[in-house]
């Protein structure tokens, strides 16, 4: 897999790009710091590979703590602020 991180000057500026060139992974099993939202925020898609429109199944079910990545797909995700 293939992370890169682009870190915006405002918290809800980040934006995340995931690239799985394997079998699925899943956020929860990834130690790396990289990966974690900014404080107070969470990731939320906002383009996948697996978009029909692509010719992919649709994205699952998306839990901002424990976020799976299809194999073989790409994500794009942005820091949105959590309430609270």
């Amino acid at each position: 897999a293939l992370a890169l991180r682009y870190f915006g000057e405002q918290p809800g500026d980040d934006r995340l790009v995931f690239v799985n060139f394997g079998g699925d992974v899943t956020s929860q099993h990834c130690a790396e710091p990289l990966l974690a939202p900014p404080e107070g925020c969470d990731w939320q898609p906002i383009w996948s590979s697996e978009d029909p429109r692509y010719g992919g199944p649709g994205m699952l079910a998306f839990d901002p703590k424990a976020w799976v990545a299809p194999a073989h797909a790409a994500l794009v995700l942005k820091s949105v602020r959590t309430r609270g």
